[in-house]
């Protein structure tokens, strides 16, 4: 519940936050096992996805990437992260054409790699 907390406080504040640290957030927090789905989660992607605006396409995409080289995740776990944010993002910002189409870029680069994890990602975010 601490990262409800933070994300319910850092939305408050999300226009003085540097772009990409919130982009982060948004992936942290999409990517948490407890509090993807929490109120203040909720209203973290709705006012960063506002405050970065046109940018955080581009920012996500930078982001899975360097997480991914980092991590040296395989294709299908990178693929199953770019599904779980569309999943998260879904019904929070439905009207972002742009980062739907980014992340939709990326599963689809690697959708033969999709887990039944990723699949079942795609499949609750539609």
């Amino acid at each position: 519940l601490a990262l409800d907390t933070l994300a319910g406080a850092a939305s408050l504040a999300a226009r003085s936050w540097p772009a990409e640290d919130l982009a982060r957030l948004m992936v942290h927090m999409a990517h948490s096992k407890n509090c993807h789905s929490t109120v203040g989660a909720q209203e973290l992607y709705t006012q960063a996805t506002e405050a970065i605006g046109a940018e955080l396409p581009k920012l996500l995409t930078e982001i899975l990437a360097e997480a991914a080289q980092a991590k040296s995740l395989s294709r299908a776990d990178q693929a199953d992260q770019a599904a779980k944010l569309i999943q998260v993002l879904a019904p929070v910002v439905p009207n972002s054409e742009g980062i739907f189409q980014v992340l939709g870029e990326f599963v689809e680069k690697y959708a033969k790699h999709l887990s039944v994890v990723g699949k079942a990602s795609l499949s609750l975010a539609f």
